[in-house]
């Protein structure tokens, strides 16, 4: 316990509930002091005899939980802690510490109701703001978060935990200059905590600055060696700055300490697949299922598909992820046909459409409907990657795999044919849902100042706008309000001459109908678009447009304007 927690506590020791008794006191101060030098089994008997001679004694209990807690057994100390604050509602250290148990325990829910009851009767308590801004930011609650890491180093300005924290916040909250401060400062306070060096090597690693990135993730390594996230968090940025064969090593490694680390398994499967291994990588892929929030996990009746010969049977294939991955990977649906088997397809509601006319013995239903009849054989749709045994060179990639409908795309022909000259669609921005979203997506206001070219249409194919988007520069014309569904939108791109598109679903559909399309892609981007190519071999008639490491949006979407002046438009 640090000084004022010492103090925090006498106060504690002064109030606390129980039988008034010189032996209870006596044998209290006598516990505390073994507590704080070490002596947690000494300390552990005494507390006990109080227990003996006042079973309901707050602090007895709230001490022998936090000596559990020291021993890492959680569910002990829960339950020691919870007998404390049953006895004293006000005690705010007990509160605390139950919370921390509850951590420990991954039950974040309770724990952040234990910190807020702490702040209650303690609204100056940095520790617990602290600790509660730990359970926001796991909770991915980041503005939250920021809030009372914000109030924890207000009140404690040497606090390096919760500058860390705040940093490692910020950076999610795009506030990447306020949260490099703060990572700096924390170290300045302590130069030896590792989880400091983590968070300012993700904050460097955010601003293309990779060798300082992997310089601070080496040292946070060094503190912890034996720490398979540490290792994993120092995989991450070795990958992404594309050094894939030490990322790789330094996988297997937190690998060997813990098999089981999902997110070290499927980490290593991205290193394989954006270094082009895709047999690899989609073996290791299916750790996905395990990686907490990535992938909802499905209970469909019947055995799941393992590559078997289908001879005729009729298999559901599941979509899982988001819009592009549904786009890009439904491509698999007619292999399967091919091989003779009949395919039912669930996917979100708005491909339904679109993708039912893929050929005969596909169905289509959405997500949320009962499932037509099937041979009680199912697959989710991208692990048919790894089932097909596909490589770089399999791809399969020959022709466009899904069609515009002919009477909408006639429609939007009508429609467009007024504007004269070429014809550009627009996507700056995908779902804010997305895990890279604050990456991916660019400001509304750069593609308008820069894609100013004069002679040329440009038209918005968002079909869904935050607030600050809500108004269109007038030169841009609103396609996306009448899009219904993606049929609607693949009907409008068969009538553009180009889509310039940040990697979204949009720019998926426009390669799969075989549009011309520029998808603009942040550094690192993702594993499907490879390191360093022009081309994709997903989609033959997309051009990829890379941000170099550190660069903005704007340089990107000034070289963009300056093809498009270059174009010879037929």
């Amino acid at each position: 316990m640090n000084r004022k927690l010492r103090r925090q506590q006498a106060k504690m020791n002064k109030k606390a509930g129980g039988a008034d008794s010189q032996e209870v006191a006596r044998l209290l101060e006598q516990g505390f002091g073994q507590h704080q030098t070490g002596n947690l089994d000494e300390a552990e008997d005494l507390y006990h005899k109080i227990l003996e001679l006042d079973p309901g004694h707050a602090e007895a209990n709230h001490l022998l939980g936090v000596i559990a807690l020291d021993k890492a057994d959680y569910p002990t100390a829960c339950t020691l802690m919870e007998k404390a604050v049953l006895t004293n509602p006000k005690h705010f250290i007990a509160h605390n510490n139950l919370g921390n148990a509850r951590t420990a325990l991954g039950d974040l829910g309770q724990a952040g109701k234990c910190y807020r009851k702490a702040l209650k009767f303690k609204p100056d308590y940095a520790m617990a703001h602290n600790n509660l801004g730990n359970v926001l930011k796991q909770t991915e609650d980041y503005v939250e978060a920021e809030k009372h890491y914000l109030r924890a180093v207000s009140l404690d300005g040497d606090y390096s935990e919760a500058l860390s924290g705040l940093g490692a916040v910020q950076l999610e909250l795009g506030k990447v200059e306020e949260a490099e401060q703060n990572c700096l400062r924390a170290l300045q306070i302590n130069p030896d905590f590792g989880e400091a060096h983590s968070n300012l090597g993700n904050v460097l690693a955010e601003k293309g600055a990779y060798t300082e990135a992997i310089s601070h993730h080496r040292r946070a390594v060094d503190f912890s060696p034996g720490n398979a996230g540490v290792l994993n968090d120092l995989g991450n940025v070795l990958k992404d700055s594309q050094q894939f064969e030490e990322a790789r090593d330094i996988y297997s490694q937190a690998i060997a300490i813990d098999p089981e680390d999902a997110k070290a398994n499927y980490n290593l499967a991205m290193a394989h697949m954006t270094d082009g291994d895709l047999l690899e990588g989609f073996k290791g892929f299916e750790w996905r299922w395990k990686v907490a929030g990535m992938v909802e996990n499905r209970d469909f009746p019947g055995e799941e598909w393992n590559g078997e010969p289908l001879d005729g049977r009729t298999i559901l294939i599941h979509a899982e992820q988001g819009l592009g991955d549904s786009i890009q990977f439904c491509r698999y649906l007619p292999l399967l046909v091919a091989s003779g088997a009949k395919v039912v397809f669930e996917c979100q509601p708005a491909l339904v459409d679109l993708v039912s006319n893929m050929g005969e013995n596909i169905t289509v239903f959405a997500h949320g409907e009962t499932p037509p009849p099937y041979d009680l054989i199912h697959a989710p749709l991208l692990s048919l990657p790894r089932l097909l045994g596909t490589t770089l060179q399999t791809v399969p990639a020959d022709h466009p795999y899904l069609q515009a409908d002919a009477t909408l795309s006639a429609g939007w022909e009508g429609r467009l044919s007024q504007y004269s000259g070429p014809k550009i669609g627009l996507i700056w921005r995908g779902g804010a849902a997305h895990l890279n979203d604050r990456n991916r997506s660019a400001p509304l206001a750069l593609f308008d100042s820069c894609l100013n070219v004069p002679g040329v249409n440009f038209f918005s194919l968002q079909k869904d706008r935050p607030k600050e988007d809500n108004n269109l520069p007038e030169r841009f014309i609103d396609l996306g309000k009448d899009f219904d569904s993606f049929s609607d939108t693949a009907a409008a791109l068969k009538n553009l001459d180009l889509v310039i598109s940040v990697d979204t679903a949009v720019a998926h559909l426009a390669g799969a109908v075989g549009s011309p399309v520029w998808t603009l892609l942040a550094y690192p981007s993702d594993w499907r678009w490879l390191v360093e190519r022009e081309d994709t071999p997903w989609y033959p008639t997309m051009r990829l447009m890379r941000k170099e490491a550190g660069q903005d949006w704007q340089a990107l979407l000034e070289r963009v304007a300056t093809d498009i002046k270059n174009m010879e438009w037929t």
